[in-house]
């Protein structure tokens, strides 16, 4: 079974066999993602279809976003747990990671652009952005 550091390939919907070369990397994380685009989870349809009342109801929009928020944090932890990382292009590829979170002007990260989103459209979120 073929594996990209320790994920098995074989768990994410067979992808292409990919080696551990660095220059493959893009490669597989293109796959993962077009296999993974939001628009072909049923989610998106299922929320489509919901009456306007439901879909726009304050509670429901803070709960989505609460999972949103969960899931996105989910995700940047997952980045301290990579493989060893043993080459500098893949030391330099993780701390940018860190940077596109981190980094924006005055401390406006993808977290408080994503809470005042969902406040726009009327959410009401259960936890303040310092509690999440």
């Amino acid at each position: 079974m073929s594996t990209f550091g320790r994920v098995s390939l074989f768990d994410c919907n067979r992808i292409a066999e990919v080696s551990d070369s660095i220059d493959e990397f893009p490669i597989a994380i293109r796959a993962i993602a077009e296999q993974h685009r939001p628009s072909r989870m049923p989610f998106f349809r299922n929320l489509a279809a919901l009456d306007h009342a439901v879909a726009s109801d304050p509670a429901f929009l803070g709960q989505i976003h609460l999972i949103y928020q969960s899931a996105m944090h989910a995700t940047r932890a997952a980045v301290y747990y990579l493989p060893h990382l043993d080459s500098p292009a893949l030391r330099k590829r993780k701390l940018q990671i860190f940077v596109d979170d981190d980094g924006l002007p005055a401390g406006d990260t993808h977290h408080y652009q994503l809470t005042r989103a969902f406040r726009n459209i009327g959410a009401q979120c259960g936890l303040e952005d310092e509690d999440c």
